[in-house]
């Protein structure tokens, strides 16, 4: 039997508007949580926790503090809606100190409704400097245990009631498995990237004079990509595909690699086919994969012309590629080789800029001159 509007309008409104705000909660916390478990990145993962908590919670500011490894002490490791100078100021928190280390070692929320007025805040002053009146503070746990606290904070006395914990409390549980997710992932790719790493040194180990090589380009090329804000995804693919662009030098005879005098038009051609050896090589490992067109074209030039195909040019050359064309580019002209003595920092940077735009992507160019005049400063 459907009902009519008479028999809807029975509800008390109070209750039909709490019944509708709830719905809408419950669908803004869906949408949150699905942005928040979309990152393996920790710390992206945690900066993307305290924005949307204190979006969820419609507060003012947010702060996540995680235990440190001794088990003694909180540490801050993201915040959001915060003065980052005065909260920063605060330093790391003992387990049993002060509202958040209670919530770590009781493992479970604490609610003040007015921090200018609560003895047990042990930063008050803060408190007072930045207009926080309100504070909900709630454990993250991962089995059973609290490993961090996640604090809500209102410029309004009396903000936070009962109602409130529930639904931080639930958006807790769901960034506690996030960040455990983001850990593992972070461990992983710590292994991963140390098992590239050594294959790296082993092949630059082949020849004493590019010792060091592949992993100065990687952290060269990292810093442009970041300046270029690429995204977490394309900056891991270049940073690994930095550590491995030479790989195809290992089907290269060392006295090539190592001599002095000019090369012959042979000699030339097995330099000009490492880029296609190593990029088949890669190809063979399927979590590898993205990284061979970075390696495959990390000698195309921008005006085209370059290697192993004269006809790539421009934007149709990965992004990845061209910033490590730069990257290579650069470490090689301020080391020594059996040929030539090292260029000094101010003639490498000024053969980039002559050739921005010809061989060289003028972005990328820019990108890592911006970087290197961040670093002098």
């Amino acid at each position: 039997m459907r009902k009519n509007n008479k028999d809807i309008n029975r509800f008390p409104l109070k209750k039909r508007r709490r019944t509708s705000s709830s719905v809408s909660e419950l669908a803004a916390l869906y949408e949150i949580i699905k942005a928040v478990t979309s990152t393996l990145h920790l710390s992206q993962t945690l900066r993307l926790i305290t924005k949307k908590a204190t979006q969820i919670m419609r507060a003012e500011g947010c702060s996540l503090r995680l235990i440190h490894e001794n088990k003694k002490e909180l540490i801050l490791k993201a915040s959001y809606g915060l003065n980052k100078l005065s909260h920063l100021r605060k330093g790391n928190i003992k387990l049993g100190e002060s509202i958040a280390g209670r919530v770590l070692q009781e493992c479970r929320h604490y609610i003040i409704k007015d921090l200018f007025k609560k003895s047990a805040y042990k930063y008050s002053a803060i408190a007072r400097k930045e207009e926080f009146r309100s504070l909900l503070s709630v454990p993250l746990v991962e089995k059973g245990k609290a490993f961090g606290v996640l604090s809500i904070y209102s410029k309004r006395p009396k903000y936070f009631h009962n109602a409130d914990v529930r639904l931080l409390s639930i958006f807790a549980s769901q960034a506690s498995v996030a960040i455990s997710n983001a850990r593992l992932y972070e461990k992983a790719k710590a292994n991963y990237i140390g098992a590239i790493k050594f294959l790296s040194n082993a092949l630059d180990a082949k020849d004493s004079y590019t010792s060091g090589h592949s992993e100065r380009v990687a952290a060269i090329a990292l810093n442009i990509a970041r300046q270029l804000r690429l995204s977490d995804i394309q900056r891991d693919a270049i940073q690994y595909a930095s550590y491995l662009h030479d790989l195809g030098k290992v089907s290269i005879d060392i006295n090539i690699l190592r001599k002095e005098s000019s090369l012959t038009k042979s000699e030339w051609s097995s330099i000009y086919s490492h880029p296609e050896v190593g990029a088949r090589i890669i190809s063979n490992i399927e979590s590898l994969s993205t990284l061979v067109p970075i390696i495959l074209y990390h000698h195309a030039h921008y005006a085209g012309g370059g290697y192993p195909d004269s006809d790539m040019k421009s934007e149709r050359i990965p992004i990845g590629a061209r910033i490590l064309a730069v990257a290579d580019a650069y470490e090689a002209m301020v080391s020594h080789r059996p040929y030539r003595k090292a260029l000094s920092h101010e003639e490498a940077c000024e053969e980039l800029k002559r050739c921005a735009g010809t061989q060289f992507d003028p972005k990328a160019v820019n990108a890592f001159l911006k970087t290197k005049e961040a670093s002098s400063n």
